[in-house]
């Protein structure tokens, strides 16, 4: 891919190269320790991840500084689960002398900090290495072989960061690598100390990095890694690929699939036309938040792509935007259940493009410039009662061009992030693998807090601090002004959450991340490849789209969050499964903002997979799963007389049919209503056989939480203490602990996409159910009309009805009171209902089978004493009294 690299122009007033790499105020400002300077703004930025923000960016710029050519690079890793020394950068030039790999790598002596952190050779902090291919022939390159010296130019120009933030247990360590590289023409080697011979007009270079987050709690060692490659390869099958073979192999792509970049003045057109997370969303009267639609209202919808190039406006009627939804939660980008809206124009001559001009040099245009469109949502209605869909929805928008000829720099987006107000808010997150591999069947979360501080949550402080560390940046002076008068009236008392809303509504979302504390949850799915590492394979991981809440409660004394339905495997990780059938799970999200006095969420203890769990939590959301199964079962079981009534009259109005060509037709069809209406009696029938397992399953996984909540309250000692008091000696007993909690974990792996199987297919078989209820009708008409009328009419002329119209919609008006006319009206309907009814048993066939798995578990579970659980609940709930 060709690729423009610009000079960054930064922001008003702080202009110049990021100065990351000196102390030496040769200009002003001078040194900066951020990992974020606002002087890479301008520069060429590519980033992986989406939904709540970039989990990786990678930015690059050129300056000419004294005398000499200058290349810029920035790796930033937003999101780390873990501060783990196993994170690595590696980077492929081009230059005169042949290839060039530089490997940066944290040393095991390298400590957490905020600041920048240099080595001057001495790998105290990081390491760097240069290397090269093992043969003119092989594109492998040996990770524990280098080329030779490091040059001394990496060292004087390159710095690294890795941060620690948030507040224990979930904390995240974000990272950082800044490279300055000296543009050395005259440069005799590849590994020349002062700088690398490139051709700036016209050279190739590639990047890869990756993140470990994920380790096995008894050996330290590392389990599953994320691999981010720029650019972009893929396996056939679009599944990302990482070039690690094994600790000694490593393949980077041929040089001819590297990005060819060309160091340009002017930059006309350079980083093109992009659009951001928070540059898109709703613009509905009275409404506080631009990332929700209304129910029942006609929406309106906004996009506001950003001009990059530093000189030329885009003229209005160029770019166009399409919009989607998709369940709020997580999907493989726009993959999955994403559906296009189909909108209406407020603008008829512009209809879905930009308004007006887009400015140059990356500001924001106008409200009034935007691209604008409106979608009525009373068409979801039936969806979302049926829970088909939620009420919250992730938004995203691409972006393309319809005159002119423009570079699309980000041509998509992807919005996940919501406000909320309340003490505890809980959301139902969707995580969608629709798109991944067979294979898959669990994912990963993520928990990301920031400004979730304990004590007492300061507003006012926050964006004085945000203000500080960006004194000109315009954007972030003017919502601050926004916000002052609405602080000013929460010192008097007064609650102030929906009036912050208001004012951060058509605020972008990286100027509301500075300001705001937020919770996001970043999902990832194993690829089904591996690579090796200290002798051991580990599984190779890729992002899906983000989501999170933006935590607006005010007089807070701190934060938590939990998941229902998710299993807590390392200090702010956890795993669910997903149903391979479905390829989608629903996980309950819960964030709260923790005033005097209240009790808070209850975080599960960390869970280590394959041995003895003594994880809480873990069963309640599969509890509530387990009854709205039953309630569903519960409410067909009341609507059973239906089918009954579909097959009698059936059969009594196919008794009735004589004479015309088409009544053989007539009784087939009526036979088959008759015969797909008894089996799905007779298999719904078969379902309140299964009721008194899943009840007797209930029950027990009702003793289980119990008991596991009751036992997360305690320390072991505490434990040990109890049980010696409660049965006079802990001989036998622990195990007996340990093989609960351990089953109970277990049996939550199993039961998750079993009842989520069987609630989607106990909803599907409901609405089934509701269409017969209707169809019923349609029967009951036909016999009242056979009984006005001689059966003789049969023999009547009447013209076929060639379209086949909805099961549901209503007779003809014209139609005769003749049951032979009414009957041949019907006849596509009648059809229909007889699929209808086919499908119906196959969905009450596998509502059977999930009983069975059901019945499977309970068999298992059975092996507990479940006085004895009940008992031990009872005094540890005592103790912790």
């Amino acid at each position: 891919m060709d690729i423009d690299i610009p000079i960054p122009y930064g922001v008003p007033y702080l202009g110049g190269s990021p100065k990351f790499w000196t102390t030496t105020a040769t200009s002003l400002p001078s040194f900066d320790t951020r990992i974020d300077d606002p002087r890479w703004t301008g520069s060429y930025a590519f980033g992986w991840g989406s939904g709540a923000g970039s989990l990786v960016l990678l930015r690059i710029g050129w300056f000419h500084e004294s005398g000499q050519d200058y290349l810029y690079l920035s790796f930033h890793c937003r999101v780390d689960a873990l501060s783990d020394k196993e994170d690595q950068l590696w980077i492929g030039l081009d230059t005169a002398h042949g290839e060039l790999f530089i490997k940066i790598e944290w040393d095991s002596k390298g400590t957490v900090t905020s600041s920048p952190q240099t080595d001057a050779g001495g790998e105290t902090v990081w390491i760097a290495t240069v290397h090269e291919r093992m043969s003119a022939s092989s594109n492998r390159v040996n990770p524990g072989t280098v080329a030779g010296a490091t040059p001394q130019w990496i060292y004087d120009n390159t710095r690294a960061w890795r941060a620690e933030v948030g507040v224990a247990p979930h904390i995240n360590y974000p990272w950082a690598i800044h490279m300055r590289i000296p543009i050395k023409p005259t440069a005799t080697s590849k590994l020349d100390p002062e700088g690398v011979s490139i051709d700036k007009s016209d050279f190739r270079m590639w990047v890869y990095g990756e993140q470990w987050y994920n380790e096995d709690p008894g050996t330290g060692l590392p389990l599953d890694s994320t691999p981010f490659q720029w650019p972009p390869e893929y396996y056939g099958d679009g599944t990302p690929k990482a070039p690690y073979d094994d600790d000694s192999n490593f393949s980077p792509p041929a040089m001819s699939a590297w990005n060819k970049l060309k160091c340009v003045s002017t930059a006309t057109g350079a980083g093109g036309i992009a659009i951001w997370e928070g540059s898109f969303g709703t613009r509905n009267p009275g409404s506080t938040n631009q990332y929700e639609f209304i129910r029942n209202f006609n929406n309106t919808f906004f996009a506001k792509p950003v001009n990059n190039d530093p000189a030329a406006a885009v003229p209005a009627g160029s770019i166009g935007a399409t919009f989607r939804m998709a369940n709020w939660g997580s999907t493989i980008g726009e993959g999955g259940d994403w559906e296009a809206l189909s909108v209406t124009y407020v603008d008829a001559v512009r209809k879905d493009t930009n308004r007006g001009d887009l400015p140059a040099g990356g500001a924001a245009p106008s409200n009034t410039a935007d691209i604008e469109v409106q979608w009525d949502s009373s068409a979801w209605e039936g969806d979302i009662a049926l829970g088909i869909k939620t009420d919250h929805q992730c938004m995203a928008v691409d972006l393309d061009v319809r005159a002119g000829s423009y570079s699309l720099s980000k041509a998509s987006a992807v919005q996940n992030m919501n406000f909320v107000t309340n003490s505890v808010q809980v959301r139902e997150a969707e995580i969608n693998l629709k798109g991944a591999g067979a294979l898959v069947d669990f994912a990963y979360l993520f928990l990301e807090m920031v400004g979730m501080t304990e004590g007492a949550y300061n507003w006012e402080a926050a964006a004085e601090n945000a203000l500080a560390q960006n004194p000109k940046d315009k954007e972030l002076i003017a919502v601050v002004d926004r916000l002052r008068p609405i602080f000013a009236e929460a010192s008097q008392g007064q609650n102030i959450e929906d009036q912050v809303a208001a004012a951060l509504a058509d605020v972008d979302m990286d100027i509301i991340q500075r300001l705001i504390p937020f919770a996001k949850v970043h999902v990832y799915y194993p690829t089904g490849q591996q690579i090796r590492r200290h002798g051991r394979q580990c599984a190779v991981t890729t992002p899906a789209t983000s989501y999170g809440l933006f935590g607006l409660a005010q007089h807070t004394e701190g934060w938590r969050a939990a998941f229902d339905g998710a299993v807590r495997i390392n200090e702010n990780l956890y795993q669910i499964p997903v149903p391979k059938t479905l390829r989608k799970v629903r996980v309950s999200t819960k964030l709260q903002g923790l005033h005097k006095n209240e009790k808070p969420l209850r975080i599960q203890p960390v869970v280590k997979l394959g041995g003895p769990s003594l994880g809480e939590g873990i069963l309640s959301g599969l509890l509530d799963r387990l009854d709205l199964l039953q309630r569903l079962q519960r409410r067909i079981s009341d609507r059973i007389w239906v089918l009954e009534e579909i097959t009698r009259r059936a059969a009594n109005i196919g008794e009735r049919i004589t004479g015309a060509a088409w009544a053989g037709e007539a009784r087939k069809v009526l036979g088959e209503v008759k015969e797909h209406g008894i089996t799905a009696r007779e298999t719904a029938s078969s379902l309140s056989r299964h009721q008194q397992s899943a009840a007797g399953l209930e029950q027990k996984l009702t003793v289980m939480d119990s008991f596991l909540d009751a036992l997360s309250l305690h320390d072991e000692s505490t434990i040990t203490a109890v049980v010696k008091k409660a049965f006079g000696t802990t001989k036998g007993v622990f195990p007996q602990i340990l093989a609960v909690a351990q089953s109970a974990y277990m049996s939550a792996w199993k039961l998750s996409p079993i009842v989520e199987t069987g609630t989607e297919n106990m909803r599907a078989a409901e609405t089934l159910v509701l269409q017969a209820d209707d169809a019923a009708g349609l029967l009951r008409r036909i016999e009242r009309d056979f009984d006005r009328r001689s059966p003789f009419d049969i023999d009547l002329d009447i013209p076929p009805i060639t379209r086949e119209p909805d099961l549901l919609a209503p007779l003809p008006k014209k139609a005769l009171p003749g049951g032979a006319e009414t009957l041949r009206r019907a006849m596509p309907r009648l059809n229909a209902l007889s699929r209808t009814l086919k499908d119906m048993r196959k969905r009450f066939d596998a509502v059977d089978t999930t009983h069975r798995g059901l019945s499977e578990i309970v068999k298992d579970l059975g092996q507990f004493d479940e006085a004895l659980v009940r008992k031990l609940t009872i005094r540890l709930q005592r103790a912790g009294g």
